[in-house]
């Protein structure tokens, strides 16, 4: 019974590393998505200015 009880857990880990890597992708593209608009409102405020 050990082996399977470390392959369930294996399994479990793996599960949460998958999630995690989920969560810091979305958090990166909203990020990078936010610090897009800011530098491109930034240019449109020199252009305009």
């Amino acid at each position: 019974g050990g082996g399977g009880w470390r392959t369930g857990r294996r399994h479990v880990d793996f599960g949460g590393l998958h999630t995690n890597g989920k969560a810091i992708f979305v958090h990166t593209l909203l990020f990078f998505a936010a610090f897009t608009i800011l530098t491109l409102a930034l240019h449109i405020h020199i252009y305009a200015g």
